[in-house]
């Protein structure tokens, strides 16, 4: 009888013991938040918070629009201190959402962007060193002499150029009305400019004076890689641009491969019957094996577009 007696209080302890577990287990994570894959996103660590942010866009998970918002504008008022890397994730994730939400924070990166490198440009002029000279068609941030300030603009380059693509992404007038003012602007950085002449073809833009922009980019521009681009926006909103497509087989014969490269995949996304032959004859004589290879997906993709539409 004494061991019941023992056992009895014992076996309640342990029952109150489990409830206050129970009770407490459910009370942190009320507190902290119902889904842990989105709560990362504020308690994680960096590997963590990108997984977050790639589970969000990807699954397109709307209740993650609003911590993800939180924490750009945190980090926009100096608050937190984010990876620019995962910055520009997050503007990814928020063009995938299509929310009109994240318009206005996208705004403020691709402005606050801008305005950080031409600070560091400054920076760089006052140092002692003399920035190595640019050459031609190189990318704009190998001008800097001082290593530390040449990674910060990097990473600023990384989060406008992301914030761009997004606003595209969204659509909504103000931001078309920011891509159509980066493209026009010769002023403004060649990366910038690519970027918002990528995102221009998933928005609705209809604005005569902007074809004449682009055209004119086509035509007189420095850079070829802007050329590109610029042909590859004329031909998606106008299949049937002659000086455009004219333009991509021409560089097709680029003696710089990044350009051909970029050529190659403009074709692979046109997916026209005039690009087969120029595609033929460039893999030919083609000495670079990655770029040969995006070179035969493209004549693939243009044959195989040709063969559906021949039988349907």
């Amino acid at each position: 009888m004494k061991k019941i007696y023992i056992i009895l209080p014992l076996f309640f302890l342990l029952i109150l013991i489990s409830i206050s577990i129970s009770i407490f287990s459910f009370e942190e994570e009320s507190s902290i938040g119902v889904n842990p894959k989105i709560e990362a996103i504020y308690y994680g660590s960096y590997q963590e918070k990108l997984n977050a942010v790639h589970y969000i866009g990807s699954e397109k998970i709307m209740a993650g629009l609003r911590p993800i918002i939180d924490q750009l504008e945190k980090r926009q008022k100096g608050e937190l201190n984010l990876n620019p890397d995962l910055v520009a994730r997050m503007c990814t994730t928020l063009g995938r959402l299509k929310h009109p939400a994240g318009n206005a924070i996208l705004l403020d990166l691709a402005d606050s962007s801008k305005k950080r490198i031409t600070a560091l440009l400054e920076l760089d002029k006052k140092s002692k060193k003399e920035p190595p000279q640019k050459k031609d068609g190189e990318e704009f941030v190998t001008t800097f002499s001082n290593l530390d300030y040449r990674l910060e603009a990097e990473g600023e380059f990384i989060i406008g150029i992301n914030a761009l693509r997004a606003l595209g992404d969204l659509d909504i007038a103000s931001g078309v009305d920011k891509l159509k003012a980066v493209v026009s602007d010769k002023s403004e950085f060649m990366e910038f400019r690519v970027a918002a002449l990528k995102a221009l073809p998933n928005t609705t833009f209809s604005d005569d004076k902007l074809i004449g922009i682009i055209e004119k980019i086509l035509e007189d521009e420095k850079y070829d890689y802007l050329k590109v681009q610029a042909a590859y926006t004329l031909l998606f909103k106008d299949g049937t641009h002659p000086a455009a497509r004219k333009k991509l087989i021409e560089l097709l014969g680029s003696s710089d491969y990044e350009v051909r490269r970029d050529v190659a995949l403009a074709m692979m996304e046109l997916k026209m019957s005039a690009f087969v032959v120029p595609l033929e004859e460039a893999i030919k004589i083609e000495d670079d094996e990655r770029i040969r290879s995006i070179l035969l997906k493209a004549e693939h993709e243009c044959k195989y577009y040709i063969k559906c539409c021949r039988h349907p």
